[in-house]
């Protein structure tokens, strides 16, 4: 929570968490006036609330019996965008403009959304520190389309163009690419997260405690607390649920 003032006004800005998690953020401002410490407080007792409510809701869209589905119709596959100054799109693949339309953008020359426009202004800024680290360049996130899809955005800056143009690849929601949001989603924490992925990723009990350096018996727990968040009482349920995964590398689920 910030409450910033400034000559001319000032904004009120701040997240809503829920669990180990930030869902979601708001910035307001008010030109004429500054907000009154009651504001403040009432929003303050809010921001958890709406945080457990977004995070339900997405949870609601993520189990979307289509999410992630292969949809009949080439619109729907993996599709382009060039955006340029302003996030300005300046080139498209049919499948990108499908993908546009999906999200509610009727006409090019609209602006993007704010949540494709923070996803280039994500990769914007990992271009100028990640350097030549290519695992850290790209940002990548998930949204949901007016019908109840999700599909993944992924965008990293062009190399060689001198006005820095972002490349934005979105393509249907796979089962992979939702694992980590839907562990995020049930509010495990980190420890959990890793212990969901390689036990979903088909490892042994023992083998997990070997690898973390943890006793069997608080794998145990751990699996315990996992099946009470997710709702399930064994391994395939848990499977079932979170839409599989197939790892060998630990790190690929952790």
């Amino acid at each position: 929570m910030r409450n910033g003032n400034a000559k001319s006004g000032s904004d009120l800005r701040f997240v809503s968490r829920s669990g180990e998690s930030v869902w979601g953020a708001a910035c307001w401002t008010r030109t004429d006036a500054s907000f009154s410490a009651e504001e403040v407080a009432y929003v303050t007792d809010i921001a958890r609330e709406v945080g457990s409510a977004l995070r339900r809701d997405l949870l609601r869209v993520a189990m979307h019996p289509t999410a992630g589905a292969a949809f009949p119709d080439v619109a729907t596959g993996p599709g382009t965008l060039v955006l340029g100054k302003g996030d300005l799109v300046e080139g498209f693949t049919p499948e990108g403009k499908a993908w546009l339309e999906k999200l509610g953008v009727s006409r090019l020359s609209e602006p993007l959304p704010a949540a494709l426009r923070w996803i280039s202004l994500q990769a914007r800024a990992r271009a100028d520190s990640a350097g030549s680290r290519t695992e850290l360049r790209a940002a990548r996130s998930r949204l949901a389309t007016v019908d109840g899809e999700l599909v993944t955005v992924q965008a990293e800056v062009l190399q060689g163009s001198g006005d820095a143009k972002v490349v934005m690849a979105l393509e249907p929601a796979s089962s992979r690419s939702l694992f980590p949001l839907l562990l995020a989603l049930y509010d495990l924490s980190a420890r959990e997260k890793t212990v969901a992925g390689l036990v979903v990723a088909g490892w042994p009990l023992d083998d997990v405690a070997h690898h973390l350096s943890l006793s069997l018996y608080t794998v145990r727990d751990h699996v315990k607390a996992i099946y009470a968040k997710v709702g399930v009482r064994s391994r395939p349920e848990l499977t079932a649920r979170l839409g599989g995964v197939s790892a060998s590398n630990p790190a690929a689920v952790a």
